[in-house]
């Protein structure tokens, strides 16, 4: 997947692929792509060994998202992981779940500010046809709400914060709208 993320007033774009690797590229005075840097994860055991340290997750990067300052990865793996573009700390493991994360949204929070670690909202659609939401404070996750209603796995979501909207798209070829309470996530 391919991200325009800004982080400290720059618009870096950041790369993700099924080979568990995450890319943030600059964007240079002349428009051209410059290699930043390889996010990497040296905490996490089960993660591919590579010359510069592991990879990013253990299986495919499947998502990203952002919100502020941070960037959240989800990977087949069942991991979603928060990065703080901001400085090179190891990234803290947000949500594992029992299958593939295959889509992310951030649902922003009134007031909302990442570097100040308050609450905000994670959608992510899994393989296992559901839709799950968080709420997200200190790096962690906490499950509020799952939605059912797909046959098949969850390939794309979409908030619609005029409107309190989270829309998703399936393998089952249908599109759901779903109104969500960013209080409850319900």
């Amino acid at each position: 997947s391919l991200r325009w993320v800004v982080v400290s007033g720059q618009t870096k774009l950041v790369s993700s692929s099924f080979d568990r690797t995450i890319v943030v590229w600059g964007l240079s005075s002349s428009r051209r792509l410059e290699f930043e840097r390889e996010l990497q994860d040296q905490t996490c055991p089960s993660c591919h060994q590579t010359a510069g340290g592991n990879t990013a997750h253990a299986g495919g990067v499947t998502a990203t998202a952002s919100v502020g300052g941070l960037l959240v990865s989800g990977s087949e793996d069942g991991t979603i992981k928060l990065w703080d573009l901001r400085n090179s700390d190891a990234p803290h493991l947000c949500v594992e779940h029992d299958h593939g994360i295959c889509s992310l949204v951030c649902i922003p929070q009134d007031e909302h500010d990442a570097a100040k670690a308050t609450p905000w909202k994670l959608a992510f659609g899994s393989g296992d046809n559901t839709i799950v939401i968080c709420n997200v404070q200190d790096g962690k996750g906490e499950v509020l709400a799952t939605l059912r209603g797909h046959s098949g796995i969850v390939n794309a979501l979409h908030w619609v914060e005029s409107r309190g909207w989270l829309v998703s798209a399936s393998a089952d070829t249908t599109v759901r709208v779903w109104r969500v309470n960013t209080d409850t996530g319900a």
